[in-house]
């Protein structure tokens, strides 16, 4: 929150961390979409998604009407233990319905990617409940960050 005050107030945004694992993460992620472009459906890449009441998502693209996709690159045992849990990592449960909540979509298909493995595609379908009570946290984020905005204005 604090961040995003200081951006209000007219800092520019600080660099963030990288390493090669992220790196590599942000390169396969076109391989990820293509594949699942050519295997499932098609996907239209997509810039920040802001809602109507403030807050917003970057989902990595959105599927025809109703979907969307959350494309991830994790290292190779990341990778091996998405595939034996077989379900959406719980890190990921509040980007993949905040993601649904901000485009108002009906699924998120959440994919882990490694070069020469089988990917992980897991449908996540809106979970109402998670959303409405995140919709809430997210209100109540906003206005207390425009509250800090005005107090340091």
């Amino acid at each position: 929150m604090y961040e995003l005050v200081g951006q209000k107030l007219g800092a520019l945004p600080e660099e963030s961390y990288t390493n090669k694992a992220i790196e590599n993460g942000i390169l396969r992620e076109a391989e990820a979409r293509e594949m699942y472009s050519r295997d499932v459906k098609p996907v239209v890449q997509v810039g920040f998604c802001i809602h109507d009441e403030g807050y917003g998502a970057s989902p990595d693209g959105l599927v025809e009407e109703y979907g969307l996709v959350e494309i991830k690159c994790p290292i190779l045992s990341t990778h091996i233990e998405y595939l034996i849990k077989q379900k959406l990592p719980t890190d990921y449960v509040q980007q993949v319905q905040g993601q649904l909540l901000v485009t108002g979509r009906k699924y998120n298909d959440f994919i882990s990617y490694y070069p020469g493995l089988k990917p992980l595609v897991v449908r996540c379908y809106r979970d109402e409940v998670f959303i409405s009570r995140l919709r809430a946290e997210l209100l109540k984020f906003i206005k207390e960050l425009e509250e800090l905005t005005e107090r340091l204005r």
